[in-house]
């Protein structure tokens, strides 16, 4: 557990454009066991997934691609007794172990994402496995993160910065108190939103200015 007296430094999540993954795939081989977060969005999961593996390519380093799920809502408990079993239920993890998917399901679903991200080649090469989870997205990659001994984290440019884009988000904050290594990594245009921002403010501007007095 963390000691929450401790003081520790919160250093600065790095940016990885699209021109630069390789290299930075040569230089972090050193690491032992890498956490990819996913959505199972193509889109949102191709430039992270792909970094994570190139990464790992060739060397011992686990990967693994973890998928959180919202939790079902839950009808309201027609009595307390009820909610006192639901409650207990959900204290003693025995709902979550059982419908947690077999491992050769996980497999399965995994070969069939990486073949939908054009990645089944470098499938060959790593050490991937997929894990499905149930509940908080930021205390679940908490949890695997701390309990797996995961070295690096590639999280989405999105997932680490917070409400304000200049104050980090919460799990990139933990992560790093962690001691873990925070990857940020934006999408396929290569640009961070505030830098595709910037260039929206611009041509604002030039509109406005362009105008007739």
């Amino acid at each position: 557990m963390l000691d929450p007296r401790e003081p520790r430094r919160t250093t600065q999540a790095e940016s990885i454009s699209l021109e630069a993954q390789r290299r930075h795939a040569v230089r972090q081989r050193e690491a032992d066991h890498i956490l990819v977060p996913i959505s199972f969005s193509a889109g949102d999961d191709l430039a992270a997934v792909r970094l994570g593996l190139q990464m790992a390519a060739g060397t011992d380093t686990r990967v693994t691609l973890l998928h959180v799920s919202d939790p079902p809502p839950q009808a309201p408990a027609p009595n307390w007794l009820d909610s006192i079993d639901r409650l207990h239920d959900a204290l003693s993890h025995s709902t979550a172990a059982d419908s947690r998917p077999s491992a050769d399901n996980c497999a399965e679903q995994l070969q069939a994402y990486l073949f939908r991200l054009g990645l089944s080649s470098l499938l060959a090469h790593t050490s991937t496995t997929l894990e499905l989870r149930i509940g908080d997205f930021c205390e679940e990659v908490l949890k695997l993160a701390e309990a797996e001994q995961v070295d690096v984290v590639v999280l989405r440019g999105d997932q680490v910065q917070g409400w304000i884009p200049v104050i980090p988000s919460r799990l990139r904050r933990t992560l790093q108190r962690m001691g873990k290594r925070v990857l940020a990594i934006w999408p396929e245009t290569g640009r961070s939103p505030r830098e595709e921002h910037r260039e929206q403010i611009a041509g604002s501007m030039l509109s406005v200015a362009a105008l007739p007095g």
